[in-house]
Order: C-alpha cells, then structure tokens, then sequence
C-alpha cells in the first residue's frame, strides 16, 4: 500500500506554473498561513477573497496547496474561500487518536467556529467530498449549499482503484492521470500542476485506514434537503461516475454536472468550467417556493 500511496500522488511533486488570472500555484503557497487549535490540534489555513463564505475540504494525501490556483482564483472573485490542511497535513499537526472521516468531519465545522462563521457552502473534493457529505447530515443547518466533487457513497470501488494504481509502475501510473485523447490536446498538463504535498507516509496511511474504514452513506442520502451539486469526469478512475450518479438519484433537486474526456483531477484540466459552474449553483435559488 506504500507503493500505491507514492504513486498516487507522485505527480503532486512535478514543479509546475498554473495559469494565473489573480495568482498562480506558486504564488498560492506563499500567502500567509492562520493557525486555529481546534479539536486537540493545530489545524492551518489560508482565507482568500471576499464574499459570502466557501469552506474548500481537500482529498487524500493532498494539502490546501494542491487546490488549483486558477480555479481558486475565479471562486475567489464572488467567495470568502476558507483552505486548510487537514490533520497531519501541511501546516497541521497531529495527535495519537483514531484518524477517521469523522473526526476529520468535526475538524471541519470546529474551524468555522473558530472563524466564527455560523453557516458557509461547503466543496469538497474525493475524501473531502466524503467528509462535506458527513458534514451536512450531522450539521445541516451550518451548510447553506455542498458541491460534492468526485466523490464516492460506497467504499468498496475507491479502494479498489487505489490498490490498482499502487500497482503500476511509475511511469504507468503517470500515463494515466488523464484521459489519452485529452492529453494529447495539452501535452503541457504536466507542467502546470501544483508543487509538493507535505505528508508523510505515516498519515497518508491513517487517511487510508479512515476511508476503507468508512461505512459508507447510500441509505442517509435521502436525509439530505440541502441544495447538492455534483462534479465528476466521464473518465474518473477513482471514484467512478457511477457513484455521482447513484448519489444525485437519491438527493431532492440535486445537479450534476459531467465533464466528458475528465478524470478524478478534473480541476487541472477545466479550472475556469468548474468555477464557472460552481459559482451558478451557489448564486442559483433552487427552491421556486421562495422565488418571488
């Protein structure tokens, strides 16, 4: 499983410069870090823009560096944007309990307390999309609306697809971060992602141990009356389309968008179409009952 962790995110360590309409990824890195004790550690994180306020829960393995900077830059024009690293991760430390979605879940809503924000939309991204989906059952009246990227309901095909990457070798495993035909369009990809993620290895195998321990919410979806949207690649190998699918059947008035020639790192090949799309579903009044 070491193995497949390293080259699961292997491609995080290529040096890159993303596209920059306000700052690049680069640039991203360098903006001040907070600090907040919550939950018996220290969690980091940065706060960008203006505007009503967007809690952004990174994946697996992954810091608050790895968001897309041209992605961020756009949400970051109309929304508060709240980036963090997740326990362990990044700027945040650690402690000796038991790492689990849920607690992961706690860290999240204990940092809105934290910023004193009572109610904020939620994007969540892989693992970070599992967690927003605990988050808005346990708390729903501190989510206004959730965008749930490639995200999963069941366990059982995400863990499958890891232990199938970890079993690639480098090379391969780099091949297949997107689609053949759209990566012979952008053969610069490679070039523009974000810089290192600083995890290590001991962490990266508890947040392992957190989503094959999870149980999984197909049968509380139904609960959920928040408005849900749901961002997936035609070609997600990760947490395959099917998943979204399932999930958006199972929700009141959820919208899913799908992105056709994408795989699970959709961000780094449409940053502007996600943020355009996400930005309307967030300014869009879903409820006719409350339009006048």
């Amino acid at each position: 499983m070491r193995q497949a962790v390293f080259y699961l995110f292997w491609f995080l360590l290529l040096p890159g410069c993303a596209s920059q309409p306000l700052f690049t990824s680069g640039e991203l890195a360098e903006l001040p870090v907070q600090r907040a004790s919550i939950n018996g550690v220290e969690l980091g994180y940065r706060i960008i823009g203006q505007g009503s306020p967007l809690l952004m829960i990174m994946g697996y393995a992954g810091t608050m560096d790895i968001w897309d900077a041209e992605m961020l830059s756009e949400l970051s024009k109309k929304h508060r944007l709240i980036i963090y690293d997740h326990r362990g991760t990044g700027y945040s430390t650690i402690d000796e309990s038991k790492l689990t979605i849920s607690q992961m879940m706690l860290d999240a809503v204990g940092l809105l307390d934290a910023l004193a924000i009572p109610k904020a939309d939620v994007m969540g991204w892989s693992m970070g999309s599992i967690i927003a989906q605990e988050m808005v059952l346990a708390y729903p009246d501190r989510v206004r609306k959730v965008v749930l990227y490639s995200t999963a309901v069941d366990m059982e095909p995400v863990k499958k697809a890891l232990d199938s990457m970890g079993a690639l070798q480098q090379g391969e495993f780099i091949k297949k971060l997107f689609p053949e035909k759209w990566k012979e369009l952008h053969p610069d990809i490679y070039f523009r992602l974000p810089g290192s993620a600083d995890v290590s290895t001991d962490v990266i195998m508890r947040q392992y141990g957190a989503i094959i321990g999870w149980k999984g919410i197909r049968e509380r979806l139904k609960e959920i009356d928040n408005s849900v949207l749901f961002l997936v690649g035609e070609e997600d190998r990760v947490t395959p389309v099917s998943q979204s699918l399932t999930a958006a059947s199972l929700i009141s008035g959820a919208w899913i968008a799908r992105f056709k020639a994408a795989d699970h790192w959709l961000m780094y090949q449409a940053p502007k179409e996600i943020a355009t799309t996400v930005n309307f579903f967030l300014s869009t009044e879903q409820n006719l009952l409350f339009v006048k």
